[in-house]
């Protein structure tokens, strides 16, 4: 089971916390990736930015839709995944996300497994977009999950 909280500055709902942990397990058989020292934060993009708009140290959100759906701190280990990230999952209804239906329908991009792929390849490389290292290890987790076959790994970056 993941270390998985919510930021106190959130009102969520329970529901969030296993989706994520369902796509952080879906993600871990499938790269192998283990998150034993990783602390998992769900937070309401929303509430956040109001919170802390102005505070400076702020990591890079990745964008989509103007949305902003996860960061982390590397040093902490901390990965911050947002609500918006969770609920534009490839789910499409509320009764699949109670049924827990698979996270992975198709081999088209599902965002919330993006989200957590890229912070995942942060934490370990200790790097940033641009970086050899980062990027390799990135396009590395991306064909363990999707598959050899799976699109080019800038289309993925572009979230």
């Amino acid at each position: 089971m993941s270390n998985i909280r919510f930021d106190k500055e959130t009102n969520v709902l329970s529901i969030w916390s296993e989706l994520l942990q369902k796509a952080i397990t879906d993600i871990e058989k499938k790269t192998g990736v283990k998150d034993d020292e990783i602390e998992w934060i769900i937070f309401d993009e929303k509430d956040y930015l109001k919170c802390n708009f102005l505070k400076k140290n702020m990591p890079s959100f990745i964008y989509q839709n103007n949305y902003k759906y996860g960061f982390c701190y590397v040093n902490k280990k901390q990965i911050w995944i947002s609500t918006s990230a969770i609920m534009t999952s490839s789910f499409t209804d509320f009764n699949r996300k109670l049924s827990m239906a698979p996270i992975r329908q198709n081999k088209k991009e599902i965002l919330l497994v993006n989200v957590i792929l890229d912070e995942l390849a942060h934490i370990v490389t200790k790097e940033n977009h641009g970086n050899k290292e980062y990027d390799s290890k990135l396009e590395r987790y991306h064909k363990a999950y999707y598959g050899q076959n799976c699109f080019e790994i800038n289309s993925l970056l572009e979230v």
